[in-house]
């Protein structure tokens, strides 16, 4: 027997949203991709991930710590 988790046809919609922000999708896009009408939606739909906490936060190390090259 497999062994999948049960999930909602709602929860693709988390899924989808979160997905979409991980591809780096341009919101207008995304927006209309999902056939949502309102890009308050997609907010709410979107989830941080630690994959994104992860890149935010080296990047933000990256910037304050600099080796010293011209931003």
């Amino acid at each position: 027997m497999a062994k999948v988790r049960e999930a909602r046809p709602h929860d693709a919609r988390h899924t989808a949203a979160t997905v979409l922000v991980l591809l780096e999708v341009a919101p207008r896009a995304a927006v209309d991709f999902t056939g949502w009408s309102n890009p308050d939606t997609m907010l709410r739909y979107q989830h941080v991930t630690d994959v994104m906490r992860k890149d935010i936060a080296k990047r933000l190390g990256d910037h304050l710590w600099d080796s010293g090259e011209a931003a």
